[in-house]
């Protein structure tokens, strides 16, 4: 159960979570060193050199440069590419495997190939091979393993991953471009912030929305839904008829199962030495009851009209959202381009909209031994959790 704050305690919370992600309070000089140490273990691990893992504050700035640009190439307008892709990938899988199908295998599956889609769009042309969609659910399954192992004492080596960039070779076809065993060029700089992140976010966001047989579970899917064909800002954020927006479902779904639920940060002082390991827990602060209720466990769209109540500009909006302590991409010089792009939100409500239209009333979810909170309860966070639960196509 989530402990109460008082409204002295809360700002206490969220003041110092967000100065640890921004490092304004401890170690301003030493921003990047302070980010990357903790991140070491993913070098060794994945072999990348990308903004979470340098402390070069050009490398730094190049590879937030880079990730925008991207993801500025996807708005409103460019959005139904992406959807009509993901729709193709997702009806493919489902059609392959018969009349079983793993679902977080599928969102893995569909969201790291929108990723590759995305980000090395003049070196995908083959991605439809067999091979390559192989190859892509392998890195898809293996990611999250690695991921996982990376955090205990003896983490596995990139360099041992010979199956990993050997998949990666079969999807691009540019491999001294590409090279995965050069840690400038290893695709999974980019790779890994993109997907490891979202597809856990999109299978809770699904889950709550169409499995779980809550009261407004058809509201929230006909929401979706109306979005998913029209693919505009204004149909993003319309609460019609009082209902909550699709971005007020997004925003839900972050809060409940925040991407990175813990922000580490290693400071250090001039001369080197060690002053201390903090984290900053996000998830605390969204779970946090002196702002979000008085049940704060409850997938609860609705939460998010509290903040529109005086039709706050989006700016301003998002700054009374901060300052409450909703921090699901990071914050200040640490806010992730996800968000501040906005396309973060768009890729969750596309994907979670997309997936739930394929799916249609033509499966059931098999829970497959996995404990399903009650209603009103969250589910579990943990990256392991859910990945055995199953579709089963009802005509089975």
């Amino acid at each position: 159960m989530a402990t109460p704050l008082n409204h002295q305690d809360s700002n206490g919370l969220v003041n110092r979570t967000r100065g640890i992600i921004t490092c304004n309070d401890f170690g301003r000089d030493n921003r990047l060193a302070a980010r990357m140490q903790p991140n070491k273990r993913l070098v060794q691990s994945f072999g990348i050199q990308n903004s979470f893992t340098t402390d070069d504050p050009k490398i730094y700035s190049e590879f937030k440069r880079s990730a925008v640009k991207v993801m500025k190439k996807y708005d409103w307008q460019d959005m139904g590419q992406i959807r009509d892709l993901c729709q193709s990938y997702v009806a493919a899988e489902l059609h392959k495997h018969g009349d079983k199908v793993y679902l977080a295998s599928l969102i893995q599956f569909s969201t790291l190939k929108i990723v590759f889609r995305m980000f090395f769009a003049d070196e995908t042309d083959h991605i439809e091979s067999e091979s390559a969609q192989d190859a892509i659910r392998l890195l898809a399954r293996r990611t999250n393993e690695i991921w996982i192992t990376s955090k205990e004492e003896n983490n596995s080596e990139w360099g041992n991953e010979v199956e990993m960039y050997q998949a990666l070779r079969k999807v691009l076809q540019d491999q001294g471009k590409h090279d995965p065993l050069n840690k400038a060029t290893n695709p999974f700089n980019k790779i890994l912030p993109a997907y490891e992140t979202m597809w856990r976010v999109v299978l809770r966001g699904l889950l709550e929305v169409k499995f779980r047989d809550a009261p407004d579970q058809q509201i929230w899917l006909q929401t979706l839904e109306r979005m998913r064909q029209d693919l505009s800002r204004a149909d993003f954020q319309d609460r019609r008829s009082g209902h909550p927006s699709a971005k007020d479902i997004v925003k839900e779904t972050l809060r409940l199962y925040p991407p990175t639920r813990h922000i580490y940060r290693d400071f250090t002082d001039i001369d080197g030495q060690a002053e201390g390991k903090m984290v900053a827990d996000v998830e605390r602060c969204h779970h946090n009851m002196a702002v979000f209720s008085d049940d704060p466990f409850r997938f609860r769209p609705e939460l998010w009209q509290m903040f529109n109540e005086e039709g706050n500009v989006e700016r301003k909006l998002k700054k009374i959202e901060l300052e409450a302590g909703f921090m699901p991409f990071g914050a200040g010089n640490f806010e992730c381009p996800a968000s501040s792009t906005g396309f973060g939100f768009r890729m969750i409500a596309l994907l979670i909209g997309s997936l739930a239209h394929c799916i249609g009333n033509d499966w059931n979810l098999d829970w497959a031994g996995e404990e399903q909170p009650p209603l009103g309860e969250k589910l579990n966070s943990k990256r392991d959790a859910y990945l055995q639960l199953k579709l089963i196509r009802k005509s089975a």
